[in-house]
């Protein structure tokens, strides 16, 4: 998590890795000066404990959204909607930005309504009474869009396992064959430019092959690589 808070902190700024860094430059205190002594003590000490204790809250939240994802039979590549969470998650947003990443989920709410007012069947929850504010709330709804990105990132998956088995270098331009049936061909065609892109394809052709097979949600492939 550590590596994350500094890329979305650091953004294109920044390095490779927050163990590149140089440790920052800061002027020193007078601490011949009791005054500036204790002032400058008690602001690092605080800072560090919130940023330890946003960390673990963060970190808490990502646990107890897989949990609800894990409870609803829900796999994180399938994208969802979006995750509620009581004022006891209340953390900076670039913290809620991972947590997002991490769950999959395309928006994470702090809510100041009661953990009852999500009891319908949307919603799949986790709450701790002996905390205040202490309930998290999963839409579990899969809409069409949302089930076709599901399908296109366990699309991308499997081409690039197909790539890495065929010993491609990542920057290696092929041709994927792609056998599939009326419903399948429209969802390559819906996301063809993004699956070219992501997975490095110079084409991709409709044509009978001998590739590896995958079914997603009834959905059948088979897919091969040609150089």
């Amino acid at each position: 998590m550590a590596e994350e808070v500094y890329r979305k902190l650091a953004g294109s700024g920044g390095k490779e890795s927050v163990h590149l860094e140089s440790w920052p430059v800061v002027a020193k205190p007078d601490l011949a000066n009791p005054v500036a002594r204790s002032a400058e003590g008690g602001f690092r000490d605080n800072y560090d404990k919130k940023v330890i204790a946003d960390m673990a809250r963060a970190r808490q939240l990502t646990e107890v959204g897989l949990a609800l994802r894990d409870q609803a039979g829900i796999k994180v590549r399938q994208p969802l909607s979006d995750l509620m969470a009581g004022e006891f998650y209340r953390v900076p947003n670039e913290y809620l930005e991972i947590v997002k990443d991490e769950l999959n989920v395309k928006d994470i709410s702090i809510t100041k309504e009661p953990a009852a007012s999500f009891s319908s069947s949307q919603w799949v929850s986790q709450s701790n009474e002996l905390v205040a504010n202490d309930h998290v709330h999963l839409n579990k709804e899969i809409t069409d869009s949302l089930k076709e990105e599901g399908t296109l990132r366990e699309l991308l998956r499997f081409i690039q396992n197909e790539r890495k088995k065929a010993g491609l270098n990542p920057g290696a331009e092929v041709t994927l064959l792609v056998e599939t049936d009326n419903r399948g061909q429209s969802l390559m065609a819906k996301f063809a430019n993004d699956i070219k892109r992501q997975t490095n394809l110079r084409a991709i052709v409709m044509e009978v092959n001998d590739g590896g097979e995958i079914t997603i949600d009834n959905l059948i492939f088979k897919l091969q690589i040609n150089k």
